[in-house]
């Protein structure tokens, strides 16, 4: 688990719009008080009235204008991954928008989030633990209220061989990676590690890590005050 940054309860005049972004983490926003709308590529606009939450999944083109009048809202950017590299809430089909009794518990854990990396003054270890165990009841949160995809479960199971090779991409991705380095860490040959690697992650395993470096690109972007040569060298 990941927590990137989020602010407490604050104002945004009516009329004030995102624009059409794609993060790369997901976004959990709470209506204090007012209305957001969001919009999503291919469906219709979805209105999130006083009280009630959003969750957009990291890599979703979304756009989020403010309603009628000015309104209130508290937000968060977290991460949840398998192996350090697989997106978990991909596995689920997570409800957009959140009705105002599960959106209280995600706005505390939210809140109890934000607050911890406003200078709570507790030491710094006990605020990493803390904030991973926030994370986690965050995510057992989400999942409550979501659904399965009917593949989850056969991909974490076929997901664990490759947990080899993953775990040696994190811990790499700035190297140059080669299919066949990662061939060899699988115990296999180069065509049927690549043929059974697209069919567990759904692409290959160049794509894989291409996509991981965009990620982490974005991710440092969004995050940091790093120039794009220094990203650029970091992943």
């Amino acid at each position: 688990f990941e927590y990137y940054d989020g602010a407490p309860p604050d104002d945004a005049p009516a009329g004030t719009s995102t624009g059409w972004r794609v993060l790369p983490f997901l976004l959990f926003v709470c209506a204090t008080d007012g209305e957001f709308v969001l919009s999503l590529k291919d469906q219709p606009d979805a209105v999130v009235g006083t009280g009630e939450g959003m969750v957009v999944p990291a890599g979703l083109a979304h756009k989020v204008d403010v309603g009628g009048k000015r309104t209130w809202g508290m937000w968060c950017h977290l991460n949840f991954t398998i192996l350090g590299t697989v997106d978990v809430v991909s596995q689920l089909r997570v409800p957009h928008v959140i009705r105002a009794k599960e959106t209280r518990r995600l706005a505390e854990l939210c809140r109890q989030l934000v607050a911890l990396h406003q200078d709570s003054g507790e030491p710094p270890l006990w605020v990493a633990a803390r904030v991973k165990e926030l994370g986690f009841q965050f995510l057992a949160r989400l999942v409550e209220i979501s659904e399965p995809k009917e593949e989850h479960a056969d991909f974490l199971l076929r997901s664990r061989s490759l947990e080899p090779v993953l775990t040696y991409i994190q811990h790499h991705l700035a190297d140059s990676l080669t299919i066949d380095r990662l061939a060899r860490i699988a115990c296999r040959s180069r065509s049927g590690f690549h043929q059974y690697f697209q069919e567990v992650m759904g692409k290959s395993p160049m794509e894989f890590v291409r996509s991981l470096r965009l990620r982490s690109a974005q991710v440092l972007l969004a995050g940091s005050d790093l120039q794009v040569a220094e990203i650029a060298q970091r992943v």
